[in-house]
């Protein structure tokens, strides 16, 4: 899958990627609001991260993992995403229900990128399914705007997703 909106560019992640998904997702200040901690960034918990993402993009629809490319920069900077979200404990009987985010490394933040990422994502998650949310922690303030910018509607705060009580949920539908 390609995608291309407005400076950048989206593509799968490929093992020719690894150094640059480590960069980005080896900084605690780009992973402090992904929940989970932090997760292993050795070469090879790497290189398994990424050969598991490009599996579910072939078996799973409607699954994107893509890196984000800049113009005037080599290596991905990010991340744009839209997937089956988790629900928490006693929500699993909700209908499937589809998230849409960005991760940037954090030489990237405040350039705009963000943004086109969020809306290339809402573009492509609105193609596949009715409707799409994004969560993001309260003190992530940046994700929350971006959230806002692109015309996602705030439906509060929310207990429904990852097992993480307090998320800031936003959605938009067709």
């Amino acid at each position: 899958m390609r995608i291309e909106h407005k400076r950048i560019v989206l593509r799968e992640w490929t093992l020719a990627d690894l150094e640059a998904y480590r960069t980005v997702y080896g900084d605690a200040e780009v992973t402090k609001y992904l929940g989970g901690g932090p997760a292993d960034n050795s070469i090879e918990a790497t290189r398994e991260r990424i050969e598991r993402i490009g599996a579910r993009s072939m078996t799973e629809p409607h699954f994107a993992y893509l890196a984000v490319l800049a113009p005037g920069i080599a290596d991905p900077i990010g991340t744009g995403l839209c997937l089956r979200t988790k629900h928490s404990a006693g929500h699993e009987a909700l209908p499937e229900e589809y998230e849409i985010g960005w991760h940037l490394g954090r030489a990237h933040w405040g350039q705009g990128y963000g943004t086109e990422v969020g809306e290339a994502m809402l573009r492509l998650g609105l193609e596949w399914h009715e409707r799409v949310v994004a969560v993001a922690f309260p003190q992530n303030e940046a994700s929350i705007r971006i959230m806002g910018k692109i015309g996602m509607r705030h439906e509060g705060v929310t207990d429904r997703f990852f097992d993480i009580p307090g998320l800031v949920c936003y959605s938009a539908s067709r």
